[in-house]
């Protein structure tokens, strides 16, 4: 039988055994709104893309235009991009369909 010990790290019993203290409820209301979270996650799918695409910080962060990507929020018919349905309606769907908010409503449990 063969028994391997651990290093002990320096990390203080206190910060072994920290607790998150509870959020506020204005807290639990950023956190979890459908359009902050949303927001956050496109920023950083944006950044993330940016990166992938081979795109880095000196050049600031990266956007191609006139794509078919663009006749969704800005339509070539006779709309205007006020005419079509604002990201804030789809923040919430978006993120269930992406599996990042669970099915069940935290915003109204909030």
């Amino acid at each position: 039988m063969f028994f391997t010990t651990i290093p002990a790290t320096n990390v203080a019993d206190s910060e072994i055994h920290a607790v998150d203290p509870p959020m506020s409820a204005e807290e639990i209301q950023h956190r979890f709104c459908p359009n902050n979270a949303y927001a956050e996650w496109l920023w950083n799918e944006l950044k993330l893309l940016n990166r992938e695409m081979g795109y880095d910080a000196r050049i600031g962060l990266y956007s191609p235009t006139g794509t078919i990507g663009g006749d969704f929020h800005f339509p070539r018919d006779h709309r205007e991009w006020t005419d079509v349905p604002p990201p804030s309606t789809r923040a919430e769907t978006m993120l269930r369909v992406l599996g990042i908010l669970p099915h069940e409503d935290l915003v109204t449990a909030a």
